[in-house]
């Protein structure tokens, strides 16, 4: 019984195909990756924090040289734009950009002997039921194998031939700017992640014992903001966002004075797909349920995939089975944990005195029943060694 030995076609190279290669191959079977990019570690990104449920799961697949890349966070601490403290959680976790991230599982799979195709754009794939399948690219090359798996992000061209059905994600009205300050004058460091609630969004950062300030903003907007490409779009994004930031704390906007450029995200939302698999062909991480970052778990839930995908595989006669169990598996808790993402999202201030009196008098109660829920989630746990269940026991635990 199982799957050792079939080989697997993983369509993308961000870090829900990598870290599904790593589970495939524990599980015995032969993942080749496929990445669009040219040159995949030279991808320029946001900060992103991997919570303690993905930290577990990198550490169960063995993951190598994270200790080295990102900065350690004790937990997170919220305050209000006045400098209330609204609540903390204590949750160790890894503050990184996304791109060392990738770069750390990208040089697993190089350790690993797990080979890796740059500039493969996927097209295609033809599902030949139990002959395979047959991917096709870009350029005009192929690949075979016995079953593939998306891992292609928010705008999966895998996801096209899984679930045609699906709309394709849509403008969420929100906005992400960030990036990386190391001329701020003052000391950032805490030793934990540092949210500022400010108008209609909340201001992120994080400063290393080095002097840098990692940081993001992500707020309310009716408009996906310019491109920062151009010296031109630079320019008006740190105008908007200095407005925007025009009643927060001094230190903030040093921030943002000090960043020498900035990363704009408009953020869309894609609704769980309902189907994630069709025969030999499965969905994994934002490619099947693409969620807000406000829970602060994209990057876990791709990891959490991976080897709740890697284990099924490893005790399945056949790819559609495995399918099947792992998206029993998964369901349940994907959907809590993209509720509890919507439920945090920015939102537009009360338009009066008395409601904003009300917000700031409920939001600490709702932050303290919100921490207790992040806590819960952040337990979750996988056991590699047990036998894949249709249902997995722990995906009750929130």
């Amino acid at each position: 019984m199982g799957m050792a030995g079939r080989r697997a076609l993983v369509i993308g190279g961000g870090i829900a195909g990598p870290a599904a290669a790593i589970a495939l191959a524990r599980a015995g079977i032969l993942p080749t990756v496929f990445e669009a990019d040219a040159d995949p570690e030279s991808a320029g990104s946001l900060l992103l924090g991997v919570a303690p449920n993905g930290l577990r799961g990198l550490e169960l697949l063995g993951v190598q040289g994270l200790d080295e890349a990102g900065h350690l966070s004790a937990g997170n601490h919220f305050v209000d734009v006045h400098g209330r403290h609204l609540g903390t959680i204590e949750a160790p976790a890894r503050v990184i950009r996304r791109s060392e991230l990738r770069r750390v599982l990208l040089r697993e799979l190089d350790r690993r002997g797990i080979p890796v195709v740059p500039a493969s754009r996927f097209d295609s794939v033809d599902d030949r039921g139990e002959a395979g399948v047959r991917a096709y690219f870009a350029d005009g090359s192929s690949a075979v194998g016995d079953f593939l798996l998306g891992c292609d992000g928010l705008r999966s061209r895998v996801r096209r031939h899984v679930a045609p059905e699906t709309p394709w994600p849509t403008f969420a009205g929100l906005v992400t700017v960030g990036g990386f300050a190391d001329r701020v004058g003052r000391s950032y460091k805490t030793g934990m992640l540092e949210f500022t609630v400010v108008g209609t969004g909340t201001f992120i950062h994080y400063g290393t014992a080095g002097g840098e300030v990692m940081w993001a903003m992500s707020m309310v907007s009716a408009d996906p903001w310019p491109s920062p490409r151009t010296d031109a779009g630079q320019e008006q994004v740190r105008r908007r966002l200095l407005t925007q930031l025009e009643h927060a704390p001094a230190h903030l906007r040093s921030v943002v004075d000090a960043t020498d450029r900035l990363e704009r995200l408009p953020l869309s939302v894609l609704e769980p797909v309902g189907t994630w698999h069709r025969r030999n062909v499965c969905l994994l991480g934002d490619a099947a349920h693409a969620m807000l970052p406000h829970a602060g778990q994209g990057a876990s839930m791709a990891i959490e995939d991976a080897i709740v995908l890697g284990r099924c595989l490893r005790d399945a006669p056949t790819a559609p089975i495995g399918f099947a169990a792992y998206r029993a598996a998964r369901a349940e808790r994907v959907a809590h944990v993209h509720r509890l993402a919507r439920r945090n999202r920015p939102r537009t201030p009360p338009p009066n005195a008395p409601a904003r009196w009300m917000r700031d008098h409920i939001v600490p109660v709702a932050m303290k029943v919100g921490l207790r829920q992040m806590a819960a989630m952040y337990d979750y746990r996988i056991a590699w060694d047990e036998p894949s269940p249709g249902r997995d026991p722990l995906s009750t635990v929130f």
